[in-house]
């Protein structure tokens, strides 16, 4: 009698993002990883490159757009499962679909906070946001011109994410409130419904211990993010967050990684000396260094508009931090005593709440230890992908998502 066969689940990436190291740090790259780590077969499954460059990982499979859409190419992979991490696009429907129709199980890791909320005033809010903060020169106009097509994009949006979620046999999704808009979405439309589990794969080191920050250091606060994406980051509206903060705490240091752009640095050299020397823009850098830096931060900031729930401020929370920011994650932070949700969308309004959580910091309120063990029962890929293999074996998930 043949050995039995290992279980075998994939990841997929709708992009056909370059297989280097710091793909495997981040989403299904990373999710990849994990699943390996605990003993299951695992590869990325993704569209083909364009440029002809040799693949950099044996951990990856390329399919053209055809085969990607293909029932008979996914049953010739004999898997058991593919995890794919969607924003809920509704271009990316036929290749889920024919992934359940070859009979493999699907697992949908979200990371769509915007098309599974279904208000009115959430839609509303998030088209704001993403205009109201562009560079003053462009900021009325834009406004004007943007605001309706934005907001008929993000309701558009919104409806063509629940095809996709109509194939899934498992969502995982970043917060019980995105669980709950995309359970009510689906009601309507489906007799069975997919088994739920919250969370998303980040980075962390699960016998990470903490110790103590240094007293005599000052406190320091940080913001990670892709700031070419002006809208949607806002990297505006966080300068102007940083300067207020520089004047109204003159001891707090600010940290910011990622790709940054010119103005910002015309910012920073604009500083009265006192200031521009707490703040530190240091570019895009190696993920350890980032993980290194939150480990030494209080607070991470998130001025993004919509956002449902970035990758760097969970690994932030996995590491102790405390959270003040927008969305999803901030909300679920400040419900649970971890951070604040920023309550008007204003600088003055942001820097506030920054202060208060480093008096909260200050006054022993909070232990890095604990903050890290709450969080990565949530957002470790460890945990995440632990879940997806029992899942995979057992059709149910402990406990269940009430």
């Amino acid at each position: 009698m043949p050995p039995a066969r290992s279980l075998r689940i994939y990841t997929c990436a709708l992009k056909p993002f370059e297989a280097n190291d710091y793909f495997f740090t981040r989403d299904s790259g990373l999710l990849c990883r994990s699943l390996q780590n605990i003993g299951v077969e695992s590869k990325v499954i993704m569209p083909r490159q364009d440029n002809g460059q040799k693949e950099l990982s044996a951990d990856v499979i390329r399919g053209t757009l055809g085969e990607l859409q293909s029932a008979v190419w996914w049953r010739n992979l004999r898997i058991d499962a593919v995890v794919i991490v969607t924003w809920g696009h509704a271009e990316n429907t036929p290749l889920i679909r024919a992934a359940k129709e070859a009979g493999i199980k699907i697992i949908l890791v979200t990371d769509d906070g915007e098309g599974a909320r279904t208000k009115l005033v959430d839609l509303l809010q998030i088209t704001w946001q993403k205009l109201y903060h562009l560079p003053k020169p462009r900021r009325m106009v834009e406004t004007l011109a943007k605001f309706p097509f934005l907001y008929v994009w993000l309701a558009w949006k919104k409806h063509g994410s629940y095809p996709q979620y109509r194939y899934a046999d498992m969502i995982t999704c970043w917060t019980a409130r995105i669980a709950r808009n995309v359970r009510q979405g689906l009601q309507s439309q489906i007799t069975g419904m997919p088994e739920f589990l919250l969370g998303y794969p980040c980075s962390t080191d699960a016998n990470q211990i903490f110790t103590d920050k240094d007293p005599s250091k000052p406190p320091s606060v940080l913001a990670v993010a892709r700031w070419d994406a002006v809208k949607h980051k806002r990297p505006h509206f966080l300068m102007d967050v940083c300067r207020t903060l520089l004047k109204n705490d003159v001891n707090i240091t600010i940290h910011i990684y990622g790709v940054t752009l010119p103005f910002m640095h015309h910012v920073h050299d604009g500083l009265p000396k006192s200031q521009w020397t707490r703040l530190f823009l240091h570019g895009f850098r190696d993920n350890s260094e980032i993980l290194a830096r939150m480990r030494e931060s209080e607070v991470a900031i998130c001025p993004s508009a919509g956002d449902c729930g970035p990758v760097p401020m969970a690994e932030a929370l996995c590491q102790g931090c405390s959270l003040v920011g927008y969305g999803n994650v901030a909300e679920w932070a400040a419900k649970t005593g971890y951070g604040t949700a920023v309550p008007l969308d204003t600088p003055g309004s942001f820097s506030e709440a920054v202060i208060r959580e480093i008096q909260k910091w200050k006054g022993g309120n909070y232990s890095r230890q604990n903050n890290a063990a709450f969080w990565r029962e949530h957002y470790s890929a460890t945990r995440i992908a632990g879940k997806i293999r029992d899942f995979v074996e057992s059709g149910a998930i402990e406990p269940p998502l009430a």
